[in-house]
């Protein structure tokens, strides 16, 4: 999947829904529109469970939440004929999937359900909660661009070893009966390959951890200003936010910086909503450079499997074979 897409098409939901509901559409009705006009199954799911007479709110839980036994399962209702929606029905994963595409996606349930318990306004919600998500599909794509160069370097030069045999045979020299002719060629061929996967894993295992992590930079922080602005207090909105997390399985990360935030607006007396909102987004900024200088450290970390098993299985596959075989080809003609 490209880079930042189910953040992208999160936010266009969202921002359409948004507009309707500022339009004075009926949250059920919005979801329905929205609903006939998109390629996204999770979104066409959503709106058929609507659909059936299920509230917004727990059709959300029904197919993004983790305890969603309490909702009842609807009858799959038929969208509209001629809706794109009808081209491409495939349904999502089950409800309570993990996959981190889907966290965008789990986020709006969390935050739909935080609105609702705590009767906040949809609408300005859900801006920001379009805010949120395209600020995340813009960072994937910036550790995405970062980690592409890297990448492909190490993958071209992950088949030294193999180029190295075909440069042999092409040359005449009988590399294959040198590795398997005797101890020594299998010695060469067995640490060689050992070290290929050796790198290889190391290779994949360096990516992985370059690759942006299961959370949501700010998202407590948003949720918590969504939570005050329906006039609940503090307590109530992060019991709220916590709920809304465990529902939808939406990591928690480190809430230090929504206890300095609300500390903070305690003690100045200030708009926590406001504090709040601009701590999430200085959150997501440094995730964003947090993530593009993994991604930097990724081309040189990468040099260590490239050192320490590419080359040396460059060596004893693809070079000591040939010397091998001259040596013996020599020494049996004399």
């Amino acid at each position: 999947m490209r880079p930042g897409r189910s953040s992208d098409e999160v936010a266009t939901t969202v921002d359409r829904l948004a507009t309707l509901l500022e339009a004075g559409v009926a949250p059920e009705s919005a979801w329905q529109y929205v609903g006939e006009f998109t390629h996204n199954a999770t979104v066409s799911a959503i709106a058929r469970t609507i659909a059936a007479g299920v509230r917004p709110v727990d059709a959300l839980t029904r197919i993004l939440g983790a305890r969603s036994e309490r909702v009842p399962t609807p009858m799959a209702m038929p969208m509209p004929r001629g809706s794109p929606s009808r081209r491409r029905r495939s349904a999502p994963t089950s409800p309570g999937m993990a996959d981190e595409s889907m966290l965008p996606w789990r986020t709006v349930g969390a935050a739909w359900f935080v609105a609702d318990a705590a009767g906040a306004s949809l609408a300005p919600s859900l801006r920001q909660l379009a805010a949120a998500a395209r600020d995340r599909a813009e960072t994937e794509r910036e550790i995405a661009l970062g980690l592409a160069g890297p990448l492909a370097t190490a993958r071209l030069v992950g088949w030294l070893p193999l180029l190295g045999l075909a440069l042999g045979v092409l040359m005449g020299v009988d590399v294959i009966g040198a590795l398997l002719g005797g101890p020594i060629g299998w010695g060469l061929l067995i640490a060689g390959g050992s070290l290929a996967l050796a790198g290889r894993f190391w290779t994949r295992a360096l990516r992985r951890r370059a690759l942006p992590t299961g959370e949501a930079p700010g998202c407590d922080l948003d949720l918590v200003a969504v939570a005050l602005s329906g006039g609940v207090s503090v307590d109530r909105a992060i019991a709220l936010v916590r709920e809304g997390f465990a529902r939808y399985e939406v990591p928690a990360g480190d809430s230090s910086g929504l206890n300095d935030t609300l500390a903070l607006a305690e003690r100045a007396g200030a708009p926590a909503v406001d504090l709040l909102r601009s701590s999430a987004q200085q959150a997501r900024r440094d995730a964003r450079v947090d993530g593009m200088q993994v991604a930097a450290a990724l081309g040189v970390r990468l040099m260590l499997p490239l050192g320490i098993c590419v080359l040396p299985s460059f060596m004893l596959i693809g070079v000591a074979p040939m010397v091998l075989s001259i040596v013996s080809s020599t020494v049996g003609a004399m």
